[in-house]
């Protein structure tokens, strides 16, 4: 049995194919498209140049995620925003010669799990979205409507920075806001950006400070859990958010699987799934 991990994020699509959901994963990465018909064409060339049929695919997806309650997934900048149904994902995915998804969840979830392998902590994503869930004893946390307020958090809290005011949300959907950068800090990517000295990449490292106090406030309530810190944002400005993290007295976790606790968090989900079709979740919160 051949399992088929993918990872479509904001900035990177991570895809893996391994035999079983114990083996060590060998990952490929490449630029995330805009289109999920694309994405999951290229998944289709990766598992070709395996040379091998894949009998199960687990996707973990940027945007809301609920294939199963309500039936949809959201994607894509706000003013492009695309809402693919579960009947097109399991035509599109049949029509390219890929297997119907075994499991679909957020890529934030993905990545908890894929991080917090004891079960228990608090995953705080930072690439071209942004966003948090909590486990605990390996369960997803929605208790009194955690993932609601995080998405509040991200979506609906203004941060005033000058004479602009926008939600966190909106200065961070890097891929297609870029209207408030300098100009010759347009078109950069996450690793190029935070090695720039310029007052709006300090900017950024102080808005990914805020949103994580935030979010730690309203996890605080619920209990003490780990910090993990995941995502392209998190990795490239490690060396700005750690000491601050450390000054406020926070011990974060970064990702250190080189971005792949996504497709690790898929095959955690694989081993533990025991139905045929799953979404985990639901996940109406983070975008």
């Amino acid at each position: 049995m051949t399992l088929l991990l993918v990872d479509f994020g904001g900035t990177r699509l991570k895809i893996c194919s391994t035999k079983d959901s114990q083996s060590k994963l060998e990952i490929g990465v490449q630029p995330s498209p805009f289109d999920y018909r694309q994405m999951l064409r290229l998944v289709k060339e990766y598992q070709s140049e395996q040379k091998e049929d894949a009998s199960q695919l687990a996707l973990s997806l940027q945007g809301p995620v609920d294939l199963d309650q309500r039936g949809s997934w959201e994607y894509g900048p706000p003013q492009k925003r695309q809402v693919i149904r579960r009947p097109e994902l399991n035509e599109a995915c049949l029509e390219i010669g890929l297997p119907l998804p075994q499991i679909t969840t957020n890529d934030v979830i993905a990545s908890a799990f894929g991080l917090a392998q004891d079960g228990s902590g608090c995953n705080i994503q930072l690439s071209t979205g942004i966003g948090a869930r909590v486990l605990r004893q390996g369960k997803l946390l929605v208790t009194n409507d955690l993932g609601p307020i995080l998405s509040a958090i991200s979506k609906r809290r203004q941060l005033r920075v000058g004479a602009s005011t926008r939600t966190y949300y909106e200065w961070l959907r890097f891929n297609y806001l870029h209207d408030w950068l300098a100009p010759e800090l347009k078109g950069m990517e996450w690793r190029q950006l935070a090695t720039q000295d310029h007052p709006d990449v300090t900017l950024i490292a102080e808005i990914f400070i805020s949103f994580i106090e935030e979010c730690l406030s309203v996890i605080a309530e619920l209990g003490d859990f780990p910090l993990y810190v995941s995502g392209g944002g998190a990795a490239a400005m490690r060396h700005r958010l750690e000491p601050a993290l450390h000054s406020l007295g926070h011990k974060p976790i970064f990702d250190s699987s080189g971005t792949a606790a996504g497709i690790a968090g898929l095959q955690y989900l694989l081993r533990q799934c025991s139905v045929p079709i799953l979404t985990v979740g639901p996940d109406p919160a983070l975008a």
